[in-house]
């Protein structure tokens, strides 16, 4: 670009490299709209086509499920064109199903269902007498800790309590009987 703008200064190639200035700046305004325009019908366009994508889903789940009862229905005209002593033989009149029981092959990949007692088990074990003692003595502890911190809140307040009494003995100037050895308490 510095060459193109040292160019300019000749008189017989200086028009040509303002016009080509000016066509480049114009160019370049009409640019960034441009890609705004792109970008923005690319993500138009790229939100439609995945909706579609949603919608051929949904229809192939239909097509499925279409496809899947006309088999339904081929195996019942089949199963309907035996004679009734064979389907009687062949085909059970009921069957139960326990999707939470396996055997042969499943049962040994799969193994043992968990029963809720199984989960409750395994969330909260059972404790052994020295894990039951030790869970006993640290919440007697505590309750130990919380009376020991009433009992200083109560003492404070006596203490309070016995101040302020104090004060009103003072105050009305009377007499208190009590132990002569100690001069500090009223009662």
């Amino acid at each position: 670009m510095s060459l193109v703008l040292f160019i300019r200064k000749f008189p017989k190639l200086g028009i040509y490299v303002v016009m080509f200035t000016s066509i480049l700046y114009t160019f370049m305004k009409f640019f960034i709209i441009y890609v705004l325009f792109i970008v923005a019908f690319g993500l138009a366009f790229y939100t439609l086509l995945d909706d579609k994508q949603i919608d051929l889903a949904v229809d192939d789940i239909q097509g499925v499920q279409e496809q899947a009862f006309l088999e339904v229905n081929l195996a019942m005209d089949v199963e309907k064109a035996l004679p009734r002593k064979i389907r009687k033989r062949l085909l059970p009149d009921k069957e139960t199903v326990r999707p939470n029981q396996y055997s042969g092959l499943k049962g040994l990949w799969y193994g043992v269902p968990i029963s809720a007692e199984d989960i409750k088990t395994a969330l909260k074990p059972k404790k052994t007498p020295m894990e039951g003692l030790n869970d006993r003595t640290e919440q007697l502890q505590e309750t130990v800790e919380g009376l020991k911190n009433r009992l200083t809140t109560v003492h404070f307040n006596l203490e309070e309590l016995h101040k302020m009494l104090g004060g009103v003995v003072k105050k009305l100037e009377a007499v208190v009987e009590g132990d002569d050895n100690d001069d500090n308490q009223l009662f």
